[in-house]
């Protein structure tokens, strides 16, 4: 009944999409005069290839011949142009046929993601602007047209008006993206990198029209890699660059909405759909940022009137001293600002927030699969497949048109049913049986690629290879071992720091404080190892996935995906996880210290608990990576791309200004002159590189963020106002970057962002578990409890709990450590033992539960071990209660979303029957008028 009710509320009243139109994540309300002319086709090329100019002699320009010539066997259209003596352009098209066979193939194997209603249209895109449509496409287009006219000039009369606008143009975009310039780019990409030129000796090349290649083969990466091509990319398109520049890639526009739709036009689904999770993931930081806010606040407020930071700014204890040689005894009350602070994250609202953000990463990702859900099915990518499955039978449908002679299809065979008619009619009844006509094959657009490429190509058969499965585990767990090893390093240098702070330094300031400041350099050098490792990280991750025999580039993606996560995950936790559990609880007790090579001790706690030095570590890593990463992330590109367009200043003044009418007006569909040509392929020439890195370095980026935000965020309960102020930035600064500065991106079709969802609910799981551990472990807020209610002094009296009920906490957590015991006075030497005004102490005082006798434990400690053991069993189990009730609670996919994904699959399979029975009939007409004709 509930989860009837939360869906009624969440599909009948606001749509998944109308829902973050109204928080101001996306903003698909927004027109124009373009959008009309989406599936036109493009002003220039496909794709271009560069290469230096070379002699004509030598090897360079024979392969690159050799390779030219491959990709024009494979009919690809390819015009040269020479940029004085340095440089040559190969701009690629591709011709018609070859889009007409991606598109058939793509909707006989895909079938359920195309809407019946699109059926009668059949497009022919060429880039003279010729279009071929039935006329039942043509009532359809028109009737769209129509609609989307009359509900935009109504759209403020109501919520439903504007629902019906948006869905309508999404559907239309949908449709018009299916000949889209992107499409034609996806193509060319992959033959690109699916041709090879075979070395025949040192003088002669031949060209590989085979899918497979041999050992001597060279693909364009190889190519490339041997000078014989500089480097390759697709152009930008400057009215829809212009667009976006307007509505979304631009520093004024940080607090609007993203055009979900238009980026998905032009950039892809995959690109898409990280700008939209992105966006919902920035949103939902705001309640988390103000929450944690107040927490902050309230241990502001509240921390002058403490009792706990009364006693420690007013305390004459004497404490032992931090180190071997040098350091001397101290009083506690030196520490009285480092005591504030901690209190400051340590209270009783960083629990209640704990369990909030755990509850709050459960809700992200389940409302993200709904938003995801209604775009892809709004887009029609709702059941792609990303990998390539096994055909069902050598009689499917795919089969059967790979084998037929009419390959490839006349366009009358668009239609999945008629083509299914066709099939069936040719073979025996057996073979008709042998499969379902309605069935709808999920076979991937890589296998479909692979067709494109080589009509001719087999399957790759699926293998496992134990050898390199074992090399692969052997070199991440070598991989983490070394990270590991980095971290106790950082141990070391924080150790050493110390001694050497508190021994040698001048300042009286950092010689008092030397363990915080050598804490602050530990975490500014973990900086520095985390910049330095993720270099490493992705150089491993790359060999992994080369060794990696995985059949298909999604697996190959998911396998670096997973491994370099991992990689960066334990370089950027390792020492926060021995910060956060290790630290003040290994390094012994007076007389018993545990020392690195016999000479440095190990750290301590400071006696107010040791949350604080997890604080200060966590917000200088968050800052520093946040605000160089920003900063190098957009300098770097705008920097490169004013080099490189001083370095083509030179050339760019032999190229005249360009007065002719048709370029200045140029609209898409009409030809320029090779003069604009020239200048337009110099500027795409001018920007940034980018490969299929770019956008999982932005995945990477934020899932770490996430991380951070969520794992520890009991210690730090200001990461997420870090983290939204960060995103605000990092939107815009993406979007400029994709837009402006660097090459347009090969656009990739995705319903999904992959594997990262399965990571993010990992660390959504870890979050759970460590933040459990650090308020159970790490903090004092189990031991606080335990003395307020069984040791302190309000257990022996009548009256209820109170303020005073914490007078004394802070000496019952210290040990005594006597001098004249001889394992003591071997660590602490007798100068050590005189204090600043020259008194010299009999005893001194550590954080520990230890008797004074024999350093045995204490009953306390063991009651206290009790009470965090069964606080974090309670706190996971309850979270993890409250994570099912929300993950229960929030329905995915939407039901609206349900709704039309059946009624359209309703309405398909009943034209698919009504295409077949009048098929059947005209069949059996037809053989009853031959039969007289038989007899005669």
């Amino acid at each position: 009944m509930i989860r009837f009710l939360s869906d009624a509320v969440f599909d009948c009243v606001k749509g998944s999409i109308d829902l973050l139109e109204s928080f101001g994540v996306v903003n698909e309300n927004e027109t124009n005069d373009s959008s009309a002319s989406q599936g036109q086709p493009l002003l220039t090329y496909d794709y271009v290839l560069v290469a230096k100019s070379c002699d004509e002699n030598s090897q360079f320009l024979r392969k690159r011949n050799a390779f030219i010539q491959a990709l024009k066997s494979k009919e690809l259209k390819i015009e040269k142009f020479t940029d004085g003596d340095e440089k040559v352009f190969f701009c690629i098209r591709a011709p018609d046929s070859i889009f007409e066979t991606y598109r058939y193939l793509l909707k006989v194997s895909d079938a359920c993601n195309w809407d019946c209603e699109q059926q009668g249209v059949v497009r022919q895109s060429t880039r003279d602007g010729s279009q071929v449509l039935t006329s039942a496409g043509l009532d359809w287009m028109a009737e769209q047209a129509v609609a989307l006219k009359r509900d935009f000039r109504q759209m403020k009369l109501g919520l439903r008006r504007r629902r019906r606008w948006r869905r309508r143009w999404l559907h239309f975009s949908s449709f018009l993206l299916q000949t889209e310039g992107f499409c034609w780019i996806r193509i060319v990409d992959f033959i690109l990198h699916h041709t090879c030129v075979q070395s025949e000796g040192e003088d002669e090349f031949t060209l590989s029209l085979t899918n497979g290649g041999t050992r001597d083969s060279e693909y364009l990466p190889e190519l490339m890699k041997n000078n014989v091509f500089e480097t390759h990319f697709c152009l930008h398109e400057k009215s829809d660059q212009k667009q976006l520049k307007q509505s979304w890639a631009r520093w004024s526009a940080c607090f609007r909405g993203q055009p979900i739709t238009k980026i998905r036009n032009y950039l892809g689904e995959k690109v898409a759909l990280y700008f939209l999770w992105l966006g919902w993931y920035t949103f939902l930081l705001i309640p988390a940022a103000l929450i944690g806010l107040v927490v902050f606040l309230y241990g502001l407020a509240f921390y002058s009137t403490s009792p706990l930071i009364k006693e420690v700014c007013e305390s004459e204890i004497i404490m032992c001293p931090l180190c071997n040689n040098k350091c001397k005894v101290w009083k506690l009350s030196d520490t009285c600002a480092y005591a504030k602070m901690s209190l400051l994250f340590d209270n009783e609202g960083t629990v209640a927030f704990a369990m909030f953000m755990a509850v709050w990463a459960t809700v992200f990702l389940e409302f993200w699969k709904r938003h995801r859900s209604s775009y892809v099915c709004e887009w029609r990518v709702f059941d792609w497949c990303e990998e390539e499955l096994n055909l069902t039978s050598p009689f499917s449908p795919l089969s059967l048109f790979l084998h037929s002679p009419s390959f490839p299809p006349p366009l009358y065979l668009f239609s999945p049913h008629l083509f299914l008619s066709i099939s069936l009619s040719s073979h025996p009844s057996s073979l008709r049986s042998s499969f379902h006509p309605l069935s709808c094959l999920l076979l991937s657009e890589e296998l479909i690629l692979e067709i494109v490429n080589d009509p001719k190509c087999v399957p790759v058969k699926h293998q496992r290879f134990y050898l390199s499965s074992i090399i692969i585990m052997l070199v991440i767990t070598l991989m983490l071992l070394l990270i590991i090893g980095l971290t106790h390093a950082l141990v070391v240098f924080r150790v050493i720091a110390t001694v050497a702070l508190a021994e040698n330094s001048n300042w009286l300031v950092i010689s008092d404080n030397s363990q915080v400041v050598a804490l602050m350099l530990g975490s500014v050098l973990h900086y520095v190892t985390i910049t330095v490792m993720t270099r490493v990280n992705c150089m491993v991750a790359t060999k992994l996935s080369e060794i990696d025999t995985q059949r298909s580039r999604a697996a190959v993606e998911r396998s670096f995906t997973i491994n370099m996560f991992i990689f960066q995950f334990f370089t950027m936790f390792s020492s926060l996880i021995y910060t956060a559990f290790f630290l003040g609880r290994i390094n012994g007790h007076p007389g018993g210290y545990v020392k690195i090579a016999g000479l440095w001790r190990l750290e301590e706690c400071h006696p107010s608990g040791c949350l604080t030095d997890l604080f200060i570590q966590m917000s200088i890593i968050m800052v520093l990576k946040q605000t160089f990463n920003n900063i190098f992330e957009y300098s770097g590109p705008w920097f490169s791309r004013w080099l490189n367009r001083k370095k083509t200043q030179r050339l760019m003044r032999r190229c005249l200004k360009c007065y002719k009418k048709e370029c200045l007006e140029a609209t898409r569909g009409s030809e320029l002159c090779e003069n604009c040509k020239l200048e337009d392929l110099r500027r795409n020439y001018s920007l940034i590189k980018t490969d299929r890195f770019s956008i999982f370095n932005e995945y990477l980026e934020m899932v770490i963020q996430f991380s951070f935000t969520t794992i520890f965020v009991a210690a730090f309960p200001l990461a997420p106002l870090l983290a939204l102020l960060n995103n605000i930035i990092e939107i815009r600064l993406d979007a400029i970057k994709m837009v402006s500065l660097e090459r347009r991106m090969v656009p990739t079709k995705a319903n999904d962002i992959g594997v990262w969802t399965d990571i993010l609910e990992a660390v959504g799981v870890l979050a759970v578990i460590a933040n459990g551990l650090v308020i159970g472990i790490s903090s004092d807020f189990i031991p606080r409890l335990v003395y307020q209610y069984y040791y302190g002094p309000c257990t022996s009296s009548s009256g209820g709990a109170g303020v005073g009920c914490m007078v004394g906490y802070i000496n019952n957590t210290l040990s005594v450590a006597n001098m004249s015991d001889e394992r003591v006075s071997e660590d602490f030497k007798a100068e050590q033992r005189i204090t600043d005004t020259g008194l010299n102490v009999t005893h001194c005082r550590y954080r520990d539960y230890r008797s004074s006798e024999d350093f045995g434990l204490t009953n306390q400690f063991w009651v206290i071990l009790a009470a965090r053991l069964i606080f974090i069993l309670l706190f996971q189990h309850v979270v993890v209660m409250f994570k099912c009730v929300t993950s229960w609670f929030v329905a995915t996919p939407p039901l609206d979303v349900r709704n039309e994904r059946l009624n359209n699959k309703l309405k398909r399979l009943k034209k698919e029957r009504d295409s077949m029975t009048k098929t059947n009939d005209n069949a059996t007409t037809n053989n009853v008028s031959e039969k007289p004709q038989e007899v005669k």
